[in-house]
């Protein structure tokens, strides 16, 4: 894992844009190249800000094949939401559940969180199974399926 950088925008643009990946998500995907550059740009600008903590997963050559992120922190700060992607020729190998174990390590030990949560669309299996292996527990069943995981009292 590493800071997403400028010139992950190819790489970028070709996981925000892939069909398999945006098939549980609600967000319209990149059209161009400047579009993924523009995302890059809020990004880093938010982690400036601390509005988010957001990572590039990359493979030993420095190469971007997903990104997870701690977003949408309560007002308290104790409480953000883990977001994560990975392109599909990726997937099933432990990229993601190496990455999300070091977030959620992050989360809760270096920035104090008491919970961490997930939204995860029903039908997308591989990504509930991910978030139950780490430790999370279905809150609410529904077209999203909520998840939380929270620290020992």
């Amino acid at each position: 894992m590493r800071q997403l950088q400028h010139t992950d925008d190819v790489a970028l643009l070709a996981l925000r844009g892939h069909p398999e990946v945006n098939r549980y998500l609600d967000r319209a995907p990149p059209k161009d190249i400047s579009q993924a550059q523009m995302f890059i740009n809020t990004i880093l600008d938010g982690g400036l800000t601390q509005s988010w903590t957001y990572w590039a997963i990359a493979l030993r050559d420095g190469g971007l094949i997903g990104t997870i992120c701690l977003w949408n922190f309560s007002d308290d700060r104790l409480t953000a939401e883990l977001g994560y992607e990975l392109h599909p020729e990726y997937q099933g190998q432990g990229f993601m559940d190496e990455a999300a174990k070091k977030v959620l390590d992050f989360g809760f030990a270096v920035l104090g969180l008491k919970t961490i949560e997930a939204f995860t669309h029903r039908d997308n299996i591989r990504s509930s199974r991910l978030l139950e292996r780490n430790g999370f527990t279905k809150v609410e069943d529904g077209e999203l399926e909520r998840f939380a995981k929270t620290t020992a009292p």
